[in-house]
């Protein structure tokens, strides 16, 4: 029952308005009757072949099955357009709930498998609404009609074709089951498949590198070969169900056409009222047939929804409570006894810190000592086991989440270009969606990139081709640099911001830092000498504590670890 509550949550998502939801159903229901009408004229037409009104009944008749088709592709189109703007809804209002996700929810630890999810998964959603259900609609008001017409006309035959559609329909529905495990395992090997390749190939000159062309080459086989063994399941079954529906449908016909005949033969039917009987029966037999792969692509929906239906389940954050947030950089933040653990590993351990405001401090030590921890305990991403992170005295939780972000820029060693233009990336994330070009000339000024782009074919709307390869290692860092600038940020913190690059650049990057340093706080995390020696505090991180702190001159006299590093050029 899991995944059928999976679907209707999904289904409850958002308030598309339902009226061409009705609107298709209304005109399913005259298309169906205008169908069910129609034999009725044959009828009339054969027992009153020679009367005079005989072709009056023969146009009715078809007028009936004219505004029939007209009815039925409204219908279709109606449902389509409720279902596709039902599916984009969704897809909008998941991944909204997506982005609101703590960056340590289990579901954001593959996010290859949950991109394909959103993609694959919702369209195999589209596809049900948008046919499956219209044509399930209709076609369960066709063979409902159809069979009280039926009854009427002559209720021996109906009963026994009663009795075989419910045989066929309790075959239909077991072999449903089966197709729905199917589908629901090949979703998801489905996601794995494009996760590896999504893999493989953004990391292709490391698999060069490695000579790992031929491990690459039996991953995916060995993930296609399991695509290909749920296929042949499917198929089997799908192989196994229209010819299962076909005979008995052909069965059913040879039965009717026996009981008809000995009926007229008795004068207990007339020979129109047998034609109209079977016009009927051809009506109810299309829908039969396509009934079980109707039902069948509705068990894929119920499967497909399994896992999008994951991400309602995960709490998201809170940015709308808390207290408001005028200022960051007029009082000390403060790191009180600050324990954290990730998957049951202790990464801090009782560590205490004190940043002044308007200060610049490094973070220094080892690798695996917790300081990018601290930098994701800052921004809030994560929550410590205990202790506390205060502004002042003012514990930083009881600060509006999204009010005490906008005041922290934040610039990573990593390529983090979101964006398909110079500007897009500099506005990315501004409630505005838009900046005066002087500022944004302005903050490229500052991080003296402003040559740079000007040179560009289209300046600040010139494109960047696949995350920003037409730029070099530090135009992009510089970017970066400039883009935590325009949000004015009064706590900056550099994570390894000049870590990939080559001693040139990191010049030209570092004196851009030093540009903006000046009136705000600033936390770098570096392994560079030359990046934290002028730094008012140095704090030096190892096994989750601070080990010790003061300026680059004490630490040299103070701390034999830190001078260690410092000799072999470790930081």
């Amino acid at each position: 029952m899991k995944n059928k509550k999976s679907l209707r949550a999904l289904l409850h998502l958002g308030s598309t308005s339902l009226f061409n939801l009705v609107f298709s159903i209304v005109l399913s229901i005259i298309s169906v009757l205008l169908m069910l009408v129609a034999p009725l004229g044959i009828q009339l037409f054969i027992n009153n072949i020679h009367a005079k009104t005989r072709w009056f009944f023969l146009v009715f008749a078809a007028m009936m099955l004219l505004l029939q088709g007209l009815a039925q592709a409204g219908a279709l189109y109606t449902a389509s357009l409720w279902a596709e703007t039902k599916v984009i809804q969704i897809r909008d209002l998941l991944f909204a709930r997506v982005v609101k996700l703590p960056v340590d929810a289990k579901i954001l630890k593959e996010p290859v498998k949950l991109s394909g999810a959103l993609v694959n998964d919702s369209e195999v959603i589209r596809k049900s609404l948008a046919n499956t259900i219209p044509d399930l609609v209709s076609g369960l008001l066709t063979i409902t009609g159809g069979i009280v017409f039926l009854l009427v006309l002559s209720w021996q035959m109906t009963i026994v074709l009663a009795l075989s559609i419910s045989l066929l329909l309790l075959v239909i529905n077991m072999v449903s089951a089966a197709t729905e495990k199917i589908s629901r395992a090949r979703q998801n090997e489905l996601s794995t498949y494009v996760s590896h390749v999504a893999a493989l190939t953004s990391e292709l000159k490391m698999v060069k590198a490695l000579s790992g062309e031929r491990s690459a080459e039996t991953d995916i086989h060995n993930s296609t070969s399991k695509l290909y063994r749920f296929a042949i399941q499917s198929a089997r079954i799908n192989a196994l169900l229209e010819p299962l529906i076909i005979t008995s449908v052909f069965l059913v016909f040879f039965v009717v056409f026996a009981i008809g005949g000995f009926l007229v033969s008795s004068n207990a039917l007339t020979i129109g009222a047998l034609i109209t009987y079977l016009i009927y029966l051809f009506q109810i037999i299309s829908p039969l047939t396509s009934l079980g792969g109707s039902f069948n692509q509705l068990h894929m929906a119920n499967g497909a929804s399994d896992r999008l239906a994951e991400i309602l389940q995960h709490p998201i954050e809170d940015l709308s409570q808390g207290s408001q947030l005028s200022t960051l950089n007029e009082e000390p933040i403060v790191l009180d006894d600050l324990t954290f653990s990730y998957d049951k590993k202790i990464v801090l351990s009782k560590l205490s810190l004190s940043i002044p405001a308007n200060s610049n401090v490094a973070l220094v030590g080892p690798s695996g000592g917790g300081k990018t921890t601290i930098f994701s305990l800052l921004e809030r991403y994560v929550t410590p086991d205990s202790g506390t992170i205060k502004l002042g005295n003012q514990n930083v939780n009881s600060i509006n989440l999204k009010l005490w972000r906008q005041k922290i820029g934040y610039v990573s060693q990593e390529n983090t270009l979101l964006g398909n233009t110079v500007r897009q990336v500099l506005i990315f994330g501004l409630e505005s969606g838009h900046l005066a070009e002087s500022v944004l000339w302005d903050a490229l000024t500052q991080v003296n990139l402003k040559e740079n782009v000007a040179q560009l074919p289209q300046k600040l709307d010139s494109p960047l081709e696949n995350h920003g390869r037409n730029l070099s290692g530090g135009q992009i860092q510089r970017l970066m640099i400039a883009r935590a600038l325009i949000r004015q940020p009064q706590l900056l913190l550099l994570d390894e911001a000049t870590a990939s690059l080559d001693s040139d650049t990191e010049v030209t990057v570092g004196q851009a830092l030093k540009k903006v340093k000046k009136g705000r706080t600033v936390i770098t995390i570096a392994h560079r000498l030359s990046t934290i020696k002028d730094a008012d505090q140095i704090f030096f991180i190892e096994a989750g504590r601070v080990s010790g702190h003061g300026t680059h001159d004490q630490l040299l006299r103070r701390h034999p670890t830190y001078a260690r590093y410092v000799k072999e050029q470790t930081i």
